[in-house]
């Protein structure tokens, strides 16, 4: 009896085995996709219920499960896989978090770019980069989009797929997303006003990404750096604010491209090539206008030689001003949980995290590990204190001080960690210029998705010294300077030339005391 029941057993599984198998072969591929595609959003509602931190931020009738449980249909019933990639980005678009974005599968050719850029002064959207000035010239205004008035168009057809909710930062995404973010090979038309007044019609077809990557085209910089270049890489840029000055009479300008490099990388970078040569000019811009974010110990290593050790050790506790708050799990362990080709997204690699292994001790990881598994519950430590460093492992001590008079610059171009490396700036009391940075922070959350796609979102909800939420706020300037329309038109810069008289007015104090 035994032995037939084990029989029947067989025989059942290998009947189900079999109806699956056919009901796999013989399923269309059709919907075979659409059912991944319908999976996917689970996987990320899944993922954001257990990772994401910014649900105390979104208004109080929003219902997140109601929102996947429709985007599940809409992924379902998506005709292309450009209108499932826009599928993706209007329901992570509603957790109205900056660092939302949609990752389509490594190798893809689904997003095109347009051959021009644009940027949002003023309240309006001008050309500033372009493939062929003469049929499309600099500084143009944009006026309509497929027929559409150009703001009534970002709102209807642009804004439900873009997630920061940052003023000014917000329309830069926006017109980033029709420029960038096209389904390649479709066409849309747009409507100019030229500088001369005339107006002028112009049909465009999406093309590969990286359009301006080949050269060959014109731009107007939005934000300037100085007239004479004394050093370049990936991570800085040197110059001389007016060129053939005396060293005692100059104004260095460091532009702070990007804050992703290895601490340690980073930092001997900057004290080589960088901080030896601002010794003895008048005065040093640090310029963190259009750099994307990072890691913010970095941007506390460009800030640290300025900035007396006690001021570092004593305001907002020292070891990190901003809080984290509601966050759901360690990064550090998300990213060790990853595979290659999600790190590869990311920009990651294995060195990259054995220096995160060498900097923070195992409890971190370990924690995080039991958080991401769900055994760990938050209300019972004060976990933030795992990731506070011991005296002499921040990456930026023992970097050499340096007394020159410095102002800092930063954007609503600039967050994630300017954000916050705009916050230790204000609260380390350096003089701050620009306008508020982008309120896009947190630590970056990666959910691969079944579909080869993948999301990102905030997984800690950050606040500033003064106590306000960072995100979808960004951090403001002590002294505000707008992005003029009029400068921009004139290639001149009105936020470096208010650096250059604030630190102009500091020598001169020096002078007199």
């Amino acid at each position: 009896m035994k032995k037939a029941g084990i029989l029947l057993a067989v025989l059942a599984a290998a009947i189900l085995l079999k109806t699956q198998v056919w009901d796999r072969l013989t399923r269309p591929s059709a919907a075979e996709n659409n059912l991944d595609r319908a999976y996917s959003i689970t996987e990320i509602q899944s993922a954001a219920d257990d990772l994401y931190s910014g649900f105390g931020l979104l208004p109080e009738d929003f219902e997140w499960e109601a929102a996947c449980r429709e985007s599940y249909y809409q992924a379902a019933e998506t005709g292309s896989e450009y209108d499932y990639y826009l599928e993706l980005c209007r329901l992570t678009a509603q957790l109205q978090d900056g660092h939302t974005t949609v990752i389509p599968p490594k190798g893809s050719d689904l997003l095109g770019n347009l051959p021009l850029a644009l940027c949002h002064i003023e309240g309006e959207y001008y050309v500033r980069e372009t493939l062929d000035a003469e049929e499309l010239p600099l500084l143009s205004r944009l006026t309509k989009v497929n027929g559409s008035d150009v703001h009534a168009y970002f709102q209807g057809h642009v804004a439900p797929y873009v997630g920061v909710q940052t003023p000014d930062t917000q329309e830069e995404r926006w017109a980033n997303f029709l420029c960038t973010q096209g389904e390649q090979g479709s066409e849309v038309t747009l409507e100019f006003e030229l500088p001369d007044g005339t107006e002028k019609e112009l049909t465009y077809t999406y093309k590969e990404l990286g359009l301006f990557d080949m050269g060959g085209h014109e731009s107007q910089l939005v934000f300037q750096c100085g007239e004479e270049q004394l050093y370049d890489s990936d991570a800085f840029g040197l110059y001389r604010l007016e060129s053939g000055t005396p060293t005692e009479e100059s104004i260095l300008v460091v532009q702070v491209k990007t804050l992703t490099a290895d601490p340690t990388a980073f930092r001997e970078e900057y004290e080589q090539e960088i901080l030896s040569r601002l010794s003895g000019v008048k005065g040093c811009i640090l310029d963190f206008r259009t750099s994307g974010g990072g890691n913010s110990l970095n941007g506390m290593t460009v800030l640290a030689p300025f900035v007396p050790d006690e001021t570092i050790r004593t305001v907002g506790g020292g070891s990190s001003l901003y809080q984290l708050q509601d966050s759901r799990l360690m990064t550090l362990a998300w990213f060790q949980s990853m595979d290659s080709d999600t790190l590869y997204r990311l920009g990651l690699d294995g060195q990259t995290l054995q220096n995160m292994r060498e900097l923070y001790p195992d409890e971190v990881f370990d924690t995080g590990s039991q958080m991401l598994e769900g055994r760990y519950c938050v209300e019972e430590s004060d976990f933030s204190a795992l990731l506070e460093l011991d005296e002499g492992d921040y990456p930026f001590q023992g970097l050499p001080k340096c007394s020159t008079p410095v102002t800092v610059l930063f954007s609503h171009f600039s967050g994630s960690a300017v954000d916050t490396t705009a916050d230790y700036a204000n609260a380390w009391g350096l003089t701050t210029i620009g306008t508020h940075t982008a309120g896009a922070t947190g630590n970056l959350m990666v959910v691969p998705l079944c579909t080869g796609y993948a999301v990102t979102f905030s997984g800690s909800r950050q606040i500033a010294s003064d106590g306000t939420d960072i995100q979808n706020n960004g951090v403001q300037p002590r002294i505000e300077v707008p992005v003029s329309l009029e400068a921009f038109r004139t290639g001149r810069d009105a936020c470096l030339e208010r650096a250059a008289e604030e630190l102009e007015q500091m020598a001169s104090g020096a002078l007199t005391e």
